[in-house]
């Protein structure tokens, strides 16, 4: 499928999921008022790849062959870490302006 696009991510957490936060079950990640904001932090890495600035740190091809959000897959190396880092730093400039 490729790197979806912020609204499709979102879009896909509405699959009747069991989930629970505090001990409680949550019918919809995307309005809770905890997990919104995890929602939404994660969402702008689906912002930021579609940049073309960014592209390169934020996707990789998965073993498919397709370009995927980097930060949805595995850390297996430390340069893996390294770059997730990177990533977690790129976000917070990015979202905290």
């Amino acid at each position: 499928m490729g790197i979806k696009t912020p609204q499709q991510f979102i879009e896909s957490l509405k699959d009747d999921r069991v989930v629970y936060c505090l001990g409680e079950r949550v019918k919809d990640v995307t309005q809770h008022p905890i997990l919104k904001i995890c929602t939404d932090w994660i969402a702008m890495d689906f912002v930021i790849a579609q940049d073309s600035r960014y592209r390169d740190l934020l996707t990789e091809k998965n073993e498919e062959g397709e370009q995927v959000n980097f930060s949805l897959m595995p850390i297996c190396t430390i340069k893996d870490l390294l770059r997730r880092r990177e990533i977690v730093k790129l976000e917070a400039r990015i979202c905290l302006w």
